[in-house]
């Protein structure tokens, strides 16, 4: 913690708890201090405690508050009440223990002043991937999403033409192929990175929720979809058509995406973060955008990927009622505004604006289509089995060391001994 040494946090928790049973409540948040983020949530909460009285202890956690959770939530009262952070991470840690509390009623609740609930407030079917058992236990602040990323000034004519379906992306590709370009940079060594294409090729083929379910099926009888075939084959395509450029399969993080920022390989797909992440090695008057994945075939399900950063409450906190009240003061306009410009993330809102590099994806996200969970969900629920089962195999089909059949086959194999073992 950004606060305290070790000795220091224990104390800044007892603290705070000693705090709590006066009023108020603790938070823990991701960030550091410093950052756009932590800042614009540090006015928030000296506003907020300014005018409802209600004392807010925060303690600026960083990346690894996950870990943290964990060790509190034996106790009868957890040290934080509130907490935020990747909705991957915050389930693993609250979620699977079953010490989330429900969010219903801050779904419920009007955004102070402005005459909306938040559930209203949202952009449509973001609600969807923070839903357990019924119940909503995660509000969102920021979303992440993915796409390919290109560069508009290199490419003017992509924009407002992008492909529409799989087979005019592949013409395209072929055609910067044809023209001397590198098509596509890919850092094989980022496992996630190269479970992009499965998952989300083959979401599009079987709809939200889907994927996971088939590698949970024990008898293995749903990854012998033709669907799930068909995706395989897709990425055999991609592979033997040469558009992965030269040495992805041996790159080093973030060597590729250096590449691709520096205008030496036309596409990158990846996440909302990637051209903040390479502004650094992005040319002067380089234009990057993004499109989303296209239609996989004529019965693809329009569904985009939805990743989160929000709010959740552990059910052991003291003072939940006021830490809801918090989670919807700052789903006001103006704090998601300020994120959106000082930050550079996409927001959860409409009628926001947000960086002009994000807003084709903020425009696909609130276009209705269907939305699921980053990957899927299959890191979040069954992230074991990703390691040791699915990312393997996926990088062997990527690398082209195996072709789409063989995929499919050493994946029901390998998926149904899996669960014997662990069943």
């Amino acid at each position: 913690m950004k606060r305290t040494t070790i000795f220091g946090a224990v104390a800044a928790s007892l603290a705070a708890m000693s705090a709590q049973a006066e009023g108020g409540f603790s938070y823990w948040s991701m960030w550091n201090e410093g950052e756009p983020q932590q800042k614009v949530l540090a006015r928030a909460i000296a506003v907020f405690s300014e005018e409802t009285g209600i004392e807010v202890d925060v303690q600026w956690v960083g990346r690894d508050i996950h870990k943290k959770i964990g060790p509190t939530l034996n106790s009868p009262e957890t040290p934080f009440t509130l907490v935020d952070g990747e909705r991957r991470k915050i389930f693993s840690s609250l979620v699977t223990t079953g010490s989330q509390a429900s969010l219903d009623a801050v779904y419920d609740m009007e955004i102070p002043g402005e005459g909306v609930t938040v559930d209203a407030a949202l952009l449509p079917n973001i609600k969807n991937v923070l839903v357990e058992d019924d119940e909503a236990w995660m509000v969102p602040y920021i979303l992440l999403s993915s796409g390919w990323w290109y560069d508009a000034a290199r490419m003017p004519e992509l924009v407002g033409s992008e492909p529409q379906t799989w087979d005019e992306m592949v013409a395209l590709f072929q055609s910067r192929k044809d023209a001397g370009h590198e098509v596509i940079a890919q850092d094989g060594d980022i496992g996630f990175y190269n479970l992009w294409y499965f998952t989300d090729i083959a979401v599009r083929h079987l709809g939200p929720g889907k994927v996971n379910a088939a590698i949970e099926d024990r008898s293995g009888d749903a990854l012998r979809d033709p669907r799930i075939l068909r995706t395989a084959e897709q990425i055999e395509q991609l592979v033997d058509a040469g558009f992965f450029a030269p040495g992805y399969d041996s790159s080093k993080w973030p060597a590729q995406q250096q590449l691709w920022a520096s205008g030496e390989v036309d596409f990158m797909y990846n996440g909302t973060w990637l051209p903040r992440e390479t502004v650094e090695f992005t040319p002067e008057g380089a234009d990057p955008k993004a499109f989303m994945m296209p239609a996989v075939s004529d019965e693809s399900i329009a569904t985009n990927e939805v990743g989160v950063i929000g709010f959740s409450i552990s059910e052991k906190g003291p003072n939940i009622d006021e830490a809801e009240q918090f989670v919807a003061w700052f789903l006001k306009t103006d704090y998601l505004a300020e994120l959106a410009d000082e930050a550079k993330v996409l927001v959860p809102r409409e009628g926001i604006e947000v960086t002009e590099v994000l807003q084709p994806v903020y425009e696909a996200l609130n276009s209705g289509a269907l939305t699921h969970n980053a990957y899927d969900g299959v890191n979040t629920y069954n992230a074991d089995y990703t390691t040791k089962i699915l990312t393997p195999l996926i990088n062997e089909l990527i690398f082209g060391q195996i072709d789409a059949q063989e995929f499919q086959d050493e994946l029901v194999d390998q998926t149904t001994l899996y669960w014997e073992l662990r069943d």
